[in-house]
């Protein structure tokens, strides 16, 4: 019976542990430390397969990210080298350009094209469409805007 008077319940004191063999304290020691270390390299081995797991994850979810940009721009390059095909595929629409590149001072001609224009922004639902000449200089847009301001 652990507590009655003189019995004992395990070592209760520094002197209990000091009264037992020297080599039952070495082995005592001895496991512990054992027990402590193996303890600590479990960790490590966690730690380093939980970082290498990580890793992974992130890096696999940074490629599927890149792949989805990937497909983005692709399709947003798609999307636009389609609506240069419909301009071109338009014969008239093109001779008007061409002329209006020739003469920017026939105003029949720029309404005309910036109506053409102004349709393709609202049936493609784009904030605006911006006619640039070869040079890279915005000529007209379907918003009425300086075409200083247009960046082509």
């Amino acid at each position: 019976m652990c507590g009655t008077v003189g019995v004992s319940c395990g070592l209760t004191s520094t002197s209990d542990f000091r009264s037992l063999s020297r080599h039952v304290r070495v082995s005592l020691v001895v496991v512990f430390l054992l027990l402590a270390a193996g303890f600590v390299v479990g960790l490590r081995l966690f730690a380093e397969r939980r970082e290498r797991a990580l890793i992974e994850e992130r890096g696999a979810d940074l490629m599927a990210i890149a792949d989805l940009k990937v497909a983005q721009i692709a399709h947003w390059r798609r999307e636009r080298l389609a609506d240069t095909e419909l301009v071109v595929a338009s014969g008239d629409f093109s001779r008007r350009l061409e002329a209006f590149l020739s003469n920017p001072g026939d105003k029949p001609n720029r309404e005309i094209i910036g109506r053409r224009l102004a349709a393709v922004k609202q049936h493609a639902d784009y904030e605006n469409v911006i006619f640039c000449d070869p040079a890279g200089e915005a000529r007209v847009s379907a918003v009425s805007m300086a075409t200083d301001d247009a960046h082509c």
